[in-house]
């Protein structure tokens, strides 16, 4: 039995935490197999319900990262934003070609349309967010831009 503990302490664990590690690899919850542990063992129950413990609140605090983060990709604004994050030391987003004085067009939304943003803007044209009154509802349109 000294043998079994002196392993332990040269691998640095406790004979708590190695029967924890042992319990993970089992075939049922890691609930059930504390409860059998403990009651087997009763001297190791509040260090290896110390070590569940432990084990509960990490695995929650991944699956709320997790939960957070597929929120964010789900969310096409938070995807850019995370895209943008990760990335932006390396873009340059400085476009020399446009003179500071120089207003991009917007085009006019004279009777049914409402304007009430630009979501995006590329090669030949804009997609806007618009309100129609008509329909009483909020829509994306697409608009290609010309020279004037």
């Amino acid at each position: 039995m000294d043998s079994k503990l002196d392993d332990n302490e040269e691998n640095g664990l406790s004979e708590a935490e190695m029967v924890f590690a042992r319990l993970l690899s089992g075939n049922t919850s890691i609930e059930e197999a504390v409860d059998r542990a403990c009651s087997s063992d009763p001297k190791l129950e509040s260090a290896l319900r110390t070590q569940l413990n432990k084990y509960l609140q990490r695995r929650q605090r991944r699956l709320q990262l997790k939960n957070s983060s597929e929120e964010k990709k789900s969310n096409i604004e938070g995807l850019a934003g995370l895209i943008l994050d990760k990335y932006s030391a390396d873009l340059d987003i400085n476009y020399s070609f446009i003179s500071d004085n120089e207003v991009p067009m917007t085009p006019e939304f004279d009777g049914r349309y409402d304007l009430l943003e630009e979501i995006a803007r590329g090669g030949m044209g804009a997609i806007f967010s618009i309100k129609d009154p008509v329909l009483q509802r909020e829509l994306a349109m697409k608009v290609v831009l010309g020279n004037e």
